[in-house]
């Protein structure tokens, strides 16, 4: 067989994609000496359990169903010399990259059947992916988070009492590959307790199924013996465990025939660990989604909460910022008031004092009212003394007064109320005047008539060329 050829064997090969409704990966990991394909596939089968129709697709429908290859081979002209961790780190990385190439959600749950060896290697990846270092998490912490279950077949947790026999086994292949048994397989080697002492504080995250052989194995030249027996295959630690002996040798223990998927068949029962760790992950992610549904409704409540505290705060500070605004206005009012008293008392004042103004002024335009009034009293004494020698120069006066009252009338129109009102005053006082001057006059025509009478007789008595001369004078 060819170099390349042999390549082929390793690495993620799938098997059954599933239906539309992908929601698990079933991944299988053979032991020493095997391959991806033979160590599944019972003798005369053409195919293996794990993709033959009647077989573990038809339980799974929706299973996606991968198989996982390393070199394991023992025989002399391949040796290859790599250590257990080697083979962890590859089985992590192939399968993620294949879940990334083939776009599969991260949340996607893992069940492994590991084989043999195919579990040593198995505990050595789940170490290394919940390794922490200067407390930081592993850069594989997907691949634990992922597994959610493991069944194991026949996988010596402990080392195997007849290690002898062990190595005896795989002579039938050749020289064995000292890193894959010798020193990972002995029962007292330093590897196992190790690994045991790593892998025990961690067991408790992954539901586990362990299988047993309960038929022995024949070997060349020896007895048939059981090389993992029930006492090596539990980890320690693991309670509530019992493990399940199946009746087959070590190298059968992963191969079944499809009459042995029938009912009463042990591959049922390697199925109902299967679906029970199926089932128990569908009940972790439905109470993970219970509790993230309570988790955020008391996010949810908490915000509210929140909310309400924010709410009330900012309620409360308009509140305040509403009291001092109101407060504000308040002073604001007051301020006000404050100054439209003072104006208004200042108006007051002003108003008082024009009006102390107006009222000094009515009581000098009254006094020289009154004033004027005697003066023209005393004028109107002295024109009535002299009214009889200038009756001629009274009515030119009269007429000029009327001509003045006219055209002061003209003017007072113009003025406003107060001064049409004094005038109101005079003319009425003027009417008084006259009026009394009429009467004087009244009073005083009988005397003017009794003159006129001795004036018409004295000028009867002159002769008639003094009587024409003197009335063309006065013409």
């Amino acid at each position: 067989m060819s170099a390349e050829q042999d390549e082929s064997k390793f690495g993620v090969k799938p098997l059954v994609w599933g239906g539309q409704r992908q929601y698990v990966d079933i991944v299988a990991i053979h032991g020493v000496s095997g391959d991806r394909l033979s160590s599944w596939t019972a003798v005369g089968s053409s195919q293996s359990w794990l993709q033959h129709p009647d077989m573990l697709p038809r339980h799974f429908p929706d299973a996606r169903i991968l198989t996982y290859g390393y070199n394991a081979t023992a025989r002399g002209y391949r040796r290859p010399g790599t250590t257990m961790d080697d083979h962890a780190g590859n089985l992590i990385t192939r399968l993620k990259d294949f879940r990334v190439n083939t776009q599969t959600p991260p949340e996607r749950p893992i069940i492994f059947l590991a084989h043999s060896t195919g579990g040593i290697i198995l505990k050595f990846a789940l170490i290394l992916a919940n390794k922490v270092n200067n407390n930081q998490k592993s850069r594989h912490e997907w691949f634990s988070k992922a597994t959610a279950g493991i069944v194991f077949l026949g996988t010596p947790h402990q080392g195997i009492e007849a290690a002898k026999c062990f190595l005896e086994l795989h002579l039938v292949y050749g020289t064995p590959n000292d890193a894959l048994t010798q020193n990972n397989l002995k029962e007292y080697s330093d590897t196992l307790p190790r690994q045991l002492s790593k892998y025990n504080p961690i067991s408790h995250k992954y539901t586990t199924k362990f299988y047993y052989e309960l038929c022995g194995t024949t070997l060349p030249g020896r007895p048939r013996r059981r090389l993992v027996p029930e006492c090596s295959v539990i980890v320690p630690g693991r309670v509530y465990v019992k493990p399940v002996g199946l009746y087959r040798n070590h190298l059968d223990l992963a191969k079944f025939r499809p009459s042995e998927a029938n009912e009463g068949g042990e591959c049922l029962t390697l199925m109902k660990s299967i679906r029970e760790i199926i089932e128990g992950e569908r009940e972790k992610q439905r109470k993970k989604q219970e509790e993230r549904r309570k988790q955020e409704e008391r996010w949810e409540q908490d915000e509210r909460r929140e909310q309400d505290e924010r709410r009330k705060q900012d309620e409360r500070r308009k509140q305040d910022e509403g009291r001092k605004q109101d407060e504000g206005r308040k002073q604001d009012e007051g301020r006000k008031q404050d100054e439209g008293r003072k104006q208004d008392e200042g108006r007051k004042q002003d108003e008082g004092r024009k009006q102390d103004e107006r009222r000094t002024q009515d009581e000098g335009r009254k006094q020289d009212e009154v004033r004027k009034q005697d003066e023209r009293r005393k004028q109107d004494e002295r024109r009535k003394q002299d009214e009889g020698r200038k009756q001629d120069e009274r009515r030119k006066q009269d007429e000029r007064r009327k001509q003045d009252e006219r055209r002061k009338q003209d003017e007072r129109r113009k003025q406003d109320e107060r001064r049409k009102q004094d005038e109101r005053r005079k003319k009425e006082e003027r009417k008084k005047q006259e009026e009394r001057q009429k009467q004087q006059e009244v009073r005083k025509q009988p005397e003017v008539r009794k003159k006129m009478e001795v004036g018409k007789k004295q000028e009867e008595s002159k002769p008639p060329g003094v009587r024409y001369k003197q009335d063309a004078r006065k013409r």
